[in-house]
């Protein structure tokens, strides 16, 4: 209870400062703590559940055990490392989402994905802020996939977040010709995008 009491007012005071200073950016705040969880299930591991972030089914809490066994017999199996990092990171079990990711990256250093769902694992966690080395990975990412669409969202909240509005319209002016209509995000990131260009006017 307590410290649910602490999170829910270090919003309100976060939520009264991004207003006070970027009000005229709220379509773009507002996204800020949602869009994230529906990036995830865009980019995650094809073939989880449904269900919502952070509620996890028989199923794949069976999935999880049956990795879980698997990965003590073959510890160098980075498949196996990054489905277990992303069922973690779906449950929110964070600590053991990330604790599994960096044991993928060990094995595979140089794979965006990786990088990628550890960058948004990070960013989850933080309650949406994108930290300097969630913004370091996701800039890896880009390095190496100048389409990823994960890495130009987040460069561009980093940028918001930074108060730098010309960067983060460049990020995201390159999302937003990218982004297939299909994704559950779409709506509400071209909303987002369009309060965005139009404060630069």
């Amino acid at each position: 209870m307590l410290w649910t009491l602490t999170a829910m007012t270090t919003l309100v005071a976060l939520l009264g400062t991004c207003w006070r200073q970027w009000r005229h950016l709220w379509p773009v705040w507002l996204c800020v703590g949602l869009l994230p969880l529906g990036l995830y299930g865009f980019i995650g591991v094809p073939g989880l559940s449904s269900a919502p972030a952070g509620v996890e089914t028989a199923a794949a809490a069976a999935r999880v055990d049956h990795l879980t066994v698997s990965l003590r017999d073959d510890p160098e199996n980075v498949a196996i490392w990054a489905e277990l990092a992303t069922r973690h990171a779906a449950a929110r079990r964070w600590d053991k989402a990330e604790a599994a990711f960096r044991g993928a990256l060990v094995l595979a250093p140089q794979a965006p994905q990786l990088k990628a769902g550890l960058g948004e694992l990070l960013v989850n966690r933080a309650g949406g802020m994108v930290s300097a080395e969630a913004k370091d990975l996701f800039t890896e990412v880009l390095n190496a996939r100048p389409d990823d669409l994960a890495a130009l969202y987040y460069l561009g909240l980093s940028a918001l977040q930074r108060q730098d509005e010309m960067v983060a319209r460049g990020y995201w002016q390159q999302l937003a010709g990218l982004v297939p209509p299909t994704v559950p995000w779409y709506t509400d990131f071209m909303v987002n995008y369009a309060a965005l260009m139009k404060a630069a006017q």
